[in-house]
């Protein structure tokens, strides 16, 4: 994977194992990534605008600008640093709202 990013070519995320929650499961992946060598900043790359640029939606996702769709974590730590801040989710923002944590765990932010 790291040759394939450093070589040019494209990694990106996939939610697409059914028993696995998407949010963590991208999280777990991320980090798994790093573990394999790639920088903490191709791995958040690939889980955000190398995905919308491979689906042609790059337009609408994939990076903040305004006019994009965006649901966002806000962690307690700097990703870009330690990806395992990943994990230390403080609020998620989903569909324009803000919800704590627990809340979305508990499915109020369905």
């Amino acid at each position: 994977m790291v040759a394939i990013i450093r070589g040019g070519g494209d990694v990106t995320l996939g939610t697409d194992s059914p028993p696995s929650v998407p949010g963590i499961s991208l999280q777990l992946v991320a980090r798994y990534m790093v573990q394999g060598g790639l920088t903490t900043f191709e791995a958040l790359r690939a889980a955000t605008s190398t995905g919308a640029r491979l689906l042609g939606a790059e337009r609408d996702l994939g990076t903040l600008a305004p006019g994009k769709l965006a649901d966002l974590i806000l962690v307690d730590g700097d990703p870009t640093r330690d990806i395992a801040d990943l994990y230390k989710v403080d609020r998620v923002m989903k569909a324009g709202l803000l919800y704590t944590q627990a809340e979305i765990m508990s499915g109020f932010g369905k």
